[in-house]
């Protein structure tokens, strides 16, 4: 290698050297070197209202009260929790940081922007503001890049845009139906109610346990899913249902009706206005349960053969 080579050599690694310095990314002068927060001094329990929209307009709001969060209208409809909290947890972890970029033009292009974004998040308490976030594109997977409103670092934290659906239906709670502790089930073909410790069937007959064991957890593990569109709930108001079932249990007594309907399961439940869609494992659960077994008549050999 001689004298030339090395001196053009030395003359490019201090020219990378310059190049890395001006334009690595730093954090702002007043944050002390070690980023600054997301949201200052967030509280997820003051928040009360949460509003997601999209650089469209399509939104949709959740109210807290007390404990519960909801969908608000007519009749509010109970939201998953759990989706909330992952939303609140997941902005309230990310307290301190380094930025991945700062200016107008990254705004843009990491879908940030004021008026171009994939998601903007309100959060308000009490009638009052809080924050206002933009949530963009995606770096890598379940993650997203995210700014405060109110500064111009842009951050990337666990969250994507694909647990922050933009229809109520979507943010309703699956477990809206689900009866923790029946103690009577009627249906059009049996009667069932749980007494000493067993579940007996009209007359004081011993239900089969498996059977009954599985209706109880059918009833207790139920999911629903979103609430069906007008027109098909106008079509569902006038068809009869395939199975009715009045439960009585700890928390209450209700009746759930179960439909058909262009392929599709639905369930209305006396206590809400709505049908929701059910999932064809629990319509299966519901319906399917063998008449004879649970209302505790004893099978011949002959009826038992001919289900083998």
């Amino acid at each position: 290698m001689n004298r030339t080579t090395t001196f053009l050599l030395l003359v490019l690694v201090t020219q990378c050297l310059i190049a890395a310095m001006v334009f690595w990314p730093r954090a702002p002068a007043n944050d002390g070197g070690a980023g600054i927060a997301l949201l200052p001094s967030f509280d997820s329990a003051a928040v009360d209202t949460v509003q997601l929209r999209d650089a469209l307009g399509n939104k949709v709001v959740l109210q807290r009260s007390g404990d519960q969060w909801t969908i608000p209208g007519e009749t509010p409809l109970p939201a998953d929790v759990q989706l909330v909290d992952t939303l609140l947890t997941a902005l309230s972890r990310h307290q301190r940081g380094w930025p991945v970029a700062h200016t107008e033009q990254a705004h843009r292009r990491f879908q940030v922007d004021t008026e171009y974004f994939q998601r903007r998040i309100d959060l308000a308490g009490d009638g009052q503001a809080l924050a206002r976030l933009y949530l963009g594109a995606s770096p890598s997977f379940r993650r997203s890049h995210v700014r405060n409103a109110t500064q111009q670092n842009v951050y990337s934290i666990t969250l994507d845009t694909t647990s922050l659906p933009l229809t109520g239906g979507a943010w309703v709670d699956p477990r809206l139906l689900q009866v923790r502790v029946p103690l009577r089930i009627d249906a059009d073909l049996y009667s069932v109610h749980y007494e000493n410790d067993r579940w007996l069937a009209a007359g004081g007959l011993p239900a089969n346990k498996n059977e009954a064991a599985a209706l109880v957890n059918a009833l207790k593990t139920l999911q629903v899913g979103a609430p069906a569109t007008s027109a098909t709930a106008d079509s569902l108001a006038l068809t009869e249902a395939d199975l009715i079932l009045s439960v009585q249990s700890l928390g209450g007594d209700s009746t759930l009706a179960l439909y058909t309907e262009g392929g599709r399961h639905f369930i209305k439940s006396s206590e809400y206005p709505w049908f929701f869609v059910l999932r064809q494992g629990d319509y299966r659960r519901l319906t399917e349960v063998d008449i004879d077994l649970i209302s505790g008549e004893p099978r011949t050999r002959e009826q038992s053969d001919s289900l083998e």
